[in-house]
């Protein structure tokens, strides 16, 4: 949430930079893929940068360590017709591409776990290189899979439409039921249980119990004044029936 005010507050000169680099938009593309890949490795690796090394340190918060996600949306965005109708004439080649970036990530989790000892939490943090990767390959399968949906007269319609309605509200809400979760089974005191048994109760019971409850929080913050702040969304307000004609017995 901090991470989308700061594009709020900075998209003005987005626009401005894409406006002035219109003839050089590859390069910006180039340097945008390349920045976020490079910065993902420093962050990873740790490396020493003088005055900027705090921020490597502790990138989460600041817009700059999103710089590339952020320029390769926004020209995207500029450039949104001639995506879309490539996207649309090579859906295959996305999903390929798609497929290839996971199984490239998952291969380097497992190595960086199996071969060089690294701790699940360190193999898994976010800014590494092949999880940029796997940033544009599922972004850009989205819009596929949508270009495709819509071709074939958008069925679940009513699903989709409502899970698409909560899914910011989910995002919002659901590290606070995690945080909360941790809090009561660190106060419980459990010991830790074996990975074997533990994964499969984190994906098959904590996994949906949580965005379960955060999209029935969700649901019930879209009807109160806080919709806005909790959830990204306006106010649901109930539907007032219109009143029903009454014949006055009058002449036409």
């Amino acid at each position: 949430m901090l991470v989308s005010m700061q594009i709020y507050l900075v998209w003005p000169a987005v626009r401005a930079l894409i406006a002035v680099t219109r003839r050089y938009h590859w390069a910006l593309l180039a340097f945008a893929v390349a920045f976020q890949l490079v910065f993902s490795l420093a962050v990873q690796q740790q490396w020493n940068l003088g005055g900027l090394s705090g921020w490597v340190h502790a990138p989460e918060a600041w817009l700059p360590s999103y710089l590339g996600y952020v320029l390769v949306g926004a020209l995207a965005g500029t450039h949104r017709e001639r995506l879309v109708a490539w996207t649309r004439a090579h859906v295959r080649a996305v999903l390929g591409g798609c497929a290839a970036a996971l199984a490239l990530g998952v291969a380097v989790y497992r190595g960086q776990v199996y071969l060089a000892g690294q701790p699940p939490l360190v193999a898994g943090i976010v800014f590494q290189p092949v999880v940029a990767v796997e940033s544009f390959a599922v972004a850009w399968t989205f819009l596929a899979l949508g270009l495709v949906w819509t071709e074939r007269g958008t069925p679940w319609r009513g699903l989709v439409r409502a899970a698409s309605d909560a899914s910011f509200g989910v995002y919002l809400i659901h590290p606070l039921l995690l945080q909360g979760l941790l809090l009561a089974v660190a106060a419980a005191g459990p010991a830790q249980p074996p990975d074997a048994v533990l994964l499969p109760v984190l994906v098959l019971a904590v996994v949906p119990l949580v965005y379960s409850v955060s999209g029935l929080v969700t649901a019930l913050a879209r009807r109160t004044p806080a919709s806005l702040a909790l959830t990204g969304r306006a106010r649901v307000r109930a539907r007032v029936p219109a009143p029903a004609l009454v014949p006055t017995g009058g002449t036409r």
